[in-house]
């Protein structure tokens, strides 16, 4: 996990995220998988049952949030608000389903900061993905907007903007301009419950080869951390 997911913070439960986030969680009765908060990416260990889940959480929180808000700046404001205001049919139904779980309500009754939070919950949306690079002309076509809306021209945003704005945004990552650890850290807490299985498992072999495979996986991170 360590080198999978670079600068995030590992927790191993919900009780261990900033007192926030707890709150917004219980007050909703949500699971929390990962979070971005503060500038630092979160994932719970408990709550990412599979890889897949877990790549999922590490594209929507590290490239989808906080990589596009560090690349964008102050145009992101204008960008995920024109994406949901000038939404196409199919972006719409899609918008529509974000709003009610995110909101409660449809696009129609969201406020102007809610419209833009729900453009930046969908571009993180298509982020979980390993989504399709633009062809050269889509990269030409979304450069092109990017300078007439710079201009103040605004223009429809559309899923190759997105995309390409995702590209630009992982090789932002790539290029290391993120500040913050290039491995995972571990939380203190699930340092502890590591090193407690590490124990066992290095006293009995019937133990080591109890745990169950996400564990194991943990694990062998763990140690791979400690020898850091």
């Amino acid at each position: 996990m360590q080198a999978k997911y670079p600068g995030v913070v590992v927790v191993k439960s919900q009780k261990e995220l900033p007192l926030s986030i707890q709150e917004q969680a219980q007050a909703n009765n949500l699971q929390v998988d990962g979070a971005f908060y503060k500038g630092t990416v979160y994932m719970v260990a408990d709550n990412l049952r599979t890889m897949g889940k877990a790549e999922g959480t590490y594209r929507h929180e590290r490239i989808g949030h906080q990589a596009v808000i560090e690349m964008m700046g102050y145009r992101l404001s204008d960008f995920a608000s024109d994406l949901v205001n000038k939404a196409d049919k199919v972006q719409r139904v899609q918008m529509e389903a974000l709003s009610m779980h995110y909101f409660d309500n449809p696009i129609s009754e969201l406020t102007n900061d809610q419209i833009r939070e729900l453009g930046e919950e969908y571009i993180a949306l298509v982020a979980e993905s390993r989504f399709k690079y633009p062809t050269t002309w889509g990269k030409i076509v979304a450069w092109v907007k990017n300078v007439l809306r710079d201009l103040g021209i605004s223009i429809a945003v559309t899923d190759n903007d997105v995309q390409a704005l995702l590209s630009r945004a992982e090789k932002f990552i790539a290029k290391e301009k993120i500040d913050g650890p290039q491995y995972a850290r571990f939380s203190a807490s699930f340092q502890q419950h590591m090193a407690d299985m590490l124990k066992a498992a290095k006293a009995d072999k019937a133990v080591r080869e109890e745990l169950p495979l996400k564990d194991r996986k943990y694990l062998n991170d763990f140690i791979a951390y400690v020898r850091k």
